[in-house]
């Protein structure tokens, strides 16, 4: 992240070429897809044996929350238009967001 943060110009034109071929071609790689999932403790004092007591969040690289932050931006007042909540998972909201 630090890269990214600190680059220079010709990191960002470069990003920026790739962004746009990426949405260009419809096709992201597979490494931008994928994400470890981690289970987060709720409540220390809680029941650490209870299933209800976790919830799962994904790492994923920072190239793709980059490409992600950088979709939100551009897509954002469109998703807001539609009743898209920015709080809550979208991918939740794409499935419902389908059935609707």
């Amino acid at each position: 992240m630090e890269a990214i943060i600190y680059g220079t110009r010709r990191l960002y034109i470069h990003l920026c070429l790739l962004f746009n071929l990426f949405l260009k071609h419809c096709y992201l790689p597979t490494s931008f897809m994928q994400s470890t999932i981690v289970p987060l403790v709720k409540n220390k004092n809680g029941d650490l044996t209870s299933l209800d007591n976790y919830r799962a969040i994904a790492i994923s690289n920072a190239l793709s929350k980059l490409f992600e932050t950088v979709i939100l931006n551009i897509y954002s007042l469109i998703l807001t238009l539609i009743n898209f909540s920015l709080d809550l998972n979208v991918a939740y909201q794409l499935v419902c967001t389908k059935y609707i």
